[in-house]
Formats: structure tokens, C-alpha cells, sequence
């Protein structure tokens, strides 16, 4: 089940509860092979995928779409406490106008093999979470929330 909530003006909160450990959510996340298979739109194909889970350490994501258009993400991790917190900071990996945006993503163990995985995107201002959010934002998380359950299912 995933949930949405508007915490603050200039944040945004996704839970996701699911029927696997957080050490095996973790690395679905944290594990370029995984992360490839599940953060991406239908139709997307991934063109690039590094990760380097560490403090300091990046991460890269280049995805391109059915018509042909590249969407290159990058970011930087400020925070790794395995199987319990990643924070990074998320922009374009490309010449394009942007704000960075910071993602803390945290890894909650729920009963007996269960979890719940906490995403809060903290935007610079209310008017940058607006721009944000009429790109798509919202939608693309619940989206990448589903694909993440999907993956960690066919893995199971």
C-alpha cells in the first residue's frame, strides 16, 4: 500500500509497506543491477546506471523514452546508514535549468519479514515543489513505488 502525504509547504511524503525486509528493499535501491530494473517508466528504456552507495559516493540514472528523449538524473548521496537511511541530492545530469532536490528515503522493519519504506522529497521552496509537482512528480513515485513492489515480488 503506498500512501501520500503534503507535510509541509516544500515537502512531500510517499509510505510504501511491503511483504519483504528492509535489507532486501535496501538493496533494490542501492544496487545498480536492481535499481535499473524498477526506477524507471514503462516504455523507458535505462541507458546508464552507476551507483556508489557511500557518503560523497553518486549515483547516475540516464533514461530514455519511447520517442527517443533522454532524461539523465544524477545525484549525490549525503547520507548512507545501510538498511536504514540513504539522503541524496537529485538534479539533472545534463545542461538544463534545475533546483536540486533532496530525497531522504528510510527503511523501516514492520512484523516478521515485512517493511515500510519512507520517502520524503524535500523541495527548496513551496514554488519549487509546485514546479515539481506539475512535472509529474507525484504520479512518477507512485509509479516507481508499484515497479519496486513488482521487482522485489519476481525476485521473491
Amino acid at each position: 500500500m503506498t500512501d501520500m502525504t503534503d507535510s509541509t509547504d516544500a515537502e512531500l511524503i510517499f509510505t510504501l509497506q511491503l511483504e519483504f525486509p528492509k535489507e532486501q528493499v535496501y538493496l533494490a535501491w542501492t544496487e545498480a543491477e536492481q535499481l535499473s530494473q524498477w526506477f524507471k517508466p514503462p516504455g523507458f528504456s535505462v541507458e546508464l546506471c552507476e551507483v556508489d552507495a557511500k557518503v560523497g559516493g553518486q549515483f547516475k540514472l540516464h533514461l530514455r523514452s519511447e520517442m527517443g528523449d533522454l532524461y539523465p538524473t544524477q545525484g549525490q548521496y549525503q547520507e548512507v546508514t545501510p538498511n536504514q537511511r540513504l539522503v541524496y541530492i537529485d538534479t539533472w545530469d545534463d545542461d538544463r535549468d534545475q533546483i536540486p532536490l533532496v530525497n531522504v528515503v528510510v527503511f523501516d522493519d514492520l512484523e516478521a519479514g515485512k517493511s515500510r519504506l519512507s520517502l520524503f522529497s524535500v523541495f527548496q521552496s513551496e514554488e519549487h515543489k509546485k514546479a515539481v509537482l506539475e512535472q509529474g512528480e507525484r504520479e512518477g513515485w507512485y509509479l516507481f513505488m508499484e515497479n519496486l513492489n513488482r521487482h522485489l515480488s519476481n525476485l521473491a
